[in-house]
């Protein structure tokens, strides 16, 4: 570090201080998750064990004994196709 600084002028010290008051640019904070409204249609009769999701135009339809984790793969492949 004492290299850099006599590089450019300054003391280690001045590096050392500047890094610590916080001008060095921190990670931004993760955005808040969101979520999307659940519209529930009455007029259509359960579809039994059958879980139907919209996302972005595509129609998802999942048996209800399927793994939490199968649906969240499927979720993120739709995500990212679009």
């Amino acid at each position: 570090m004492s290299a850099v600084a006599r590089a450019h002028g300054l003391t280690p010290a001045q590096i050392f201080r500047w890094r610590q008051s916080g001008a060095v640019a921190k990670p931004a904070p993760t955005p808040a998750l969101s979520f999307s409204p659940v519209i529930v249609d009455e007029k259509t009769p359960p579809a039994g064990d059958v879980i139907e999701i919209e996302l972005k135009g595509a129609k998802l339809r999942i048996p209800g004994r399927t793994r939490p984790a199968t649906i969240v793969a499927l979720l993120k492949a739709l995500r990212s196709a679009r």
